[in-house]
């Protein structure tokens, strides 16, 4: 990486994954404390505070984005553990997607923003305008898609777009 670029897009959402990858993979017993109810609850809190936070201006985006993540992420596990089993695929595949797309996305998309041309910048800022990648859009389908268990895979989607998303505005501020 350059020496521009900070790292995790979203570094509390993104360790957070990485414990659970590590908490579903190798110590299984932990997983039903952390699915529980208490633990949603944490979420739910952490959801509120970054949409109130963030109504209020008190926190930057990049902040307020990363704790409605996190939020997001305590919820699914409470929620969806009581509709599927603790030990299906998905406990096991979302977190090292989350990690995943995240690494790679401020890689490839923060990591190389200097080299963009003043074509490709002007591509993507008028991508970033249109109505239906907007941040709070993609912000609220991830918070709808908890909701979402039959379509099991709009929250990764919704997670995965909203972290590009995120990553593209912090690349087209530092380029401006």
């Amino acid at each position: 990486m350059n020496r521009h670029n900070l790292g995790l897009i979203f570094p509390l959402f993104s360790i957070t994954s990485a414990g659970l990858v590590i908490v579903f993979w190798w110590l299984p017993s932990v997983a039903p404390w952390l699915a529980s109810p208490w633990m949603g609850g944490f979420g739910a809190i952490a959801v509120l505070a970054a949409c109130f936070l963030g109504w209020r201006r008190r926190l930057s985006p990049q902040r307020v984005y990363d704790l409605l993540l996190w939020g997001t992420l305590w919820l699914w596990l409470a929620y969806w553990s009581r509709l599927f089993s603790l030990e299906a695929p998905l406990f096991k595949g979302y977190p090292v997607f989350f990690v995943v797309v995240d690494v790679c996305t401020g890689y490839f998309v923060i990591g190389h923003s200097e080299r963009w041309s003043a074509e490709e910048r002007h591509l993507l800022a008028s991508l970033a305008r249109q109505w239906w990648f907007s941040e709070k859009l993609w912000a609220a389908v991830t918070v709808a898609a908890l909701l979402m268990t039959r379509h099991y895979l709009i929250y990764p989607l919704a997670v995965g777009l909203l972290m590009v998303r995120r990553a593209l505005d912090h690349a087209l501020e530092r380029t401006a």
